[in-house]
């Protein structure tokens, strides 16, 4: 299986995607790989294939059929298997957080949840259809940035950006609570939680764990030469070595040690996965 990352070079599309990558597997056999739990967005576009997701695995099927197998997912507050079985190509876009809301209607992702299949418009699934018929991944990618500015209009809302980029802050010196958070934004706590909810389907306080769990992981991999995992826990918020290590097999099922021997990442550390 290869997998490559695009980072968008357009300035509008580069401040609420984080990259576009690109899933191939040639052969007929079966692999899956561990993604981590996220605060992003993904749009996933395939064709020929269908999906199914039995409690954290998402099983991505090679079928004869010329179907166009397409699905949001809003964060990720667990890590998820993703198995691939057979020849496959998929398409996934990783948008920043609320960053999806800037190219789809509000009410059609959040009732997508409950449909299988993700088609917002009436122009989409003939658009995406002959984007992924495309042999050559720069192509694809350059029609697939050409659609989505095509479809751009910013999303607007009194104070959820704001919150959101005080929440990916990570200061364990000077941490802000959420009620303090919530009291600056001039709404509750409970109010706040319910936006974070709808909007990310992660609670206020589930975003800010996420995004110090994966700050740290970043920070190490940066770094992993030359520090040890205990050079970074008290920068990152955790209070000793055991709060580390009961945050990894949370999140991830393994020991800080056993995790890091296993992960796999793309060059530009967009893509975090950790084979099985």
């Amino acid at each position: 299986m290869k997998i490559e990352s695009f980072v968008p070079q357009n300035s509008i599309l580069s401040t609420v995607i984080e990259c576009i990558y690109i899933i191939e597997q040639e052969s007929g056999n079966s692999e899956s790989f561990l993604i981590l739990p996220s605060i992003f967005s993904y749009l996933s576009i395939s064709l020929n294939t269908a999906g199914t997701t039995i409690n954290n695995r998402v099983i991505v099927n090679q079928v004869s059929e010329n179907l166009l197998d397409s699905s949001v997912q809003f964060s990720l507050k667990s890590s998820c298997v993703f198995e691939y079985v057979g020849k496959i190509k998929e398409i996934c876009i990783k948008f920043k957080p609320l960053g999806i809301y800037d190219f789809f209607d509000e009410d059609i992702l959040l009732n997508s949840a409950n449909n299988q299949l993700f088609i917002p418009n009436d122009d989409y699934e003939a658009n995406i259809k002959r984007i992924l018929n495309y042999s050559n991944n720069g192509q694809i990618i350059a029609e697939i940035e050409k659609y989505l500015l095509d479809k751009h209009v910013p999303f607007s809302h009194p104070y959820l950006k704001k919150a959101v980029n005080e929440l990916e802050i990570t200061d364990s010196e000077k941490p802000l609570s959420l009620e303090k958070l919530a009291e600056k934004l001039g709404v509750t706590r409970q109010t706040l939680n319910s936006r974070f909810n709808k909007y990310l389907n992660l609670s206020a306080s589930e975003f800010r764990q996420i995004c110090r769990f994966r700050k740290f992981i970043q920070a190490k991999l940066i770094d992993e030469k030359n520090s040890r995992l205990t050079d970074f826990v008290y920068d990152f918020g955790f209070f000793d070595q055991s709060h580390l290590i009961k945050e990894f097999k949370k999140y991830t099922f393994l020991k800080p040690n056993d995790f890091f021997r296993k992960i796999n990442h793309s060059t530009d550390r967009n893509i975090l996965v950790i084979w099985q």
